[in-house]
């Protein structure tokens, strides 16, 4: 087929799963991204909603396997890396999923999510002050995300310093 044609029709069906992936149908989204990637192995965009409905699944295996096609494709992808640390730490993998939201960070550091999830797993591993760091960083950057919001309220709870819960 004409490449341009492959092209075409492997963005559109981009376009379709990132659709799908927000009306909430994760399924056929990774289906839709994954016709995209025939159409066009290369399609960085379409490997990345297969990730994000993986996760949206929770199905972190897929998801980490997916990543490690976006970072074989493009190493500099600061969501890929991101995205992978937050499935290790959702199979409480945490050393991994640090080491991922590192690479994110030097990647991208104003992905405030990356520090975030970095926090997660700093929680995991019960390290606490570099935890509240990671979610200062994160608010620093944006102001209003609300999972950096809610880590710190439950850890400042947890500390009993509720003058720096309040957000």
């Amino acid at each position: 087929r004409n490449p341009d044609v492959r092209n075409y029709r492997s963005q559109a069906y981009a376009a379709r799963s990132h659709a799908l992936y927000e009306q909430g149908k994760y399924l056929p989204a990774v289906d839709s991204a994954y016709l995209g990637t025939l159409e066009k192995y290369d399609n960085v965009e379409c490997h990345l909603n297969r990730i994000r409905a993986y996760i949206a699944r929770r199905e972190w295996d897929k998801a980490i396997n997916s990543c490690n096609r976006v970072i074989g494709l493009d190493a500099r992808s600061a969501e890929a890396y991101c995205q992978r640390g937050f499935a290790y730490g959702n199979k409480e993998r945490y050393d991994q999923a640090i080491t991922d939201h590192n690479k994110a960070i030097e990647l991208n550091p104003k992905l405030a999510l990356a520090y975030q999830r970095r926090a997660a797993a700093q929680i995991g591993k019960k390290k606490f002050p570099e935890a509240v760091k990671d979610l200062e960083q994160a608010l620093q950057i944006q102001p209003n995300l609300a999972e950096a919001l809610c880590d710190r309220a439950m850890l400042m709870a947890a500390n009993r310093a509720p003058s720096k819960a309040e957000a």
